[in-house]
């Protein structure tokens, strides 16, 4: 099911564009669009959509280098794939120059993906070489804001195509856990990332003042690395997990010319 939501939202941009190109030299969009109608003008909106991550980051701890010998690669685990809803408030400006539009977009959503992985086995990373333990990961997504440009050109009268890229953030709780036998080293905390998101969309109007749109985005922030608080048995230990935050977002909007 994972694998096939965010092909089917890219496919589904490029399908409503197809659907908007005129077939003969009389055909007509799905409305009539009032005479002069242009996509120049402030608007607000509001979208919805999924938005998934993919964390390829392992556990790092300061016994790697100990047990499997420096500048080896030890057992990995940690990575993982979470998935949820994404929400909010959309604010730009467009201006339209014949087929062309430039525009700029703002929007600020809130999340619910989460994710989570537990690994139980040999954890090197507990200060016994050979010993097992159970590691434990988690990340949740609270809100997701982006600050991008917007390229477009006019399918039909009404309707565009465009590509857009810009600035990204994200804020994330971060948990990571390492558990031998009965005892926790453990580390929660909440982080804001930086960095970019790109991606492409359709847009038509629906009414006078009324456009619906399609967007899907694909996002890169600064990865961020939890640590646990030293063990003070073992000097120099440390244990935590490598985050790392790439990903997609697929959204459908409605906004509202100002």
């Amino acid at each position: 099911m994972r694998k096939l939501l965010f092909p089917s939202a890219i496919a589904a941009v490029f399908g409503l564009a197809l659907m908007s190109l005129p077939t003969t030299a009389s055909a007509q969009p799905a409305w009539q669009v009032p005479p002069g109608w242009s996509f120049t003008g402030g608007y607000v909106g509001l979208n919805l959509g999924a938005v998934q991550n993919i964390d390829n980051g392992d556990d790092v701890s300061y016994y790697h280098n100990i047990e499997y010998g420096s500048g080896s690669i030890p057992p990995v685990f940690g990575k993982m794939h979470a998935i949820g809803f994404i929400g909010g408030a959309t604010l730009g400006y467009n201006w339209q120059l014949d087929r062309l539009v430039i525009g700029v977009e703002g929007d600020y959503d809130g999340s619910s993906l989460n994710g989570s992985v537990s690994f139980t086995g040999h954890v090197p990373e507990v200060g016994i070489p050979g010993a097992t333990g159970t590691f434990n990961a988690s990340e949740q997504l609270s809100w997701f804001s982006t600050e991008r440009l917007r390229l477009g050109f006019v399918t039909s009268p009404g309707s565009m195509v465009y590509l857009t890229g810009g600035a990204a953030q994200g804020q994330w709780q971060l948990q990571s856990n390492y558990i031998f036998p009965a005892v926790s080293y453990s580390e929660t905390t909440q982080a804001t990332r930086t960095g970019w998101a790109e991606g492409i969309g359709y847009e038509t109007a629906l009414a006078s003042r009324i456009t619906f749109k399609v967007d899907v985005l694909s996002y890169n922030l600064q990865p961020f690395q939890t640590q646990a608080l030293p063990n003070t048995a073992y000097f120099g230990y440390t244990a935590g997990k490598n985050f790392f935050f790439h990903g997609t977002t697929a959204r459908i909007g409605i906004n509202w010319k100002l």
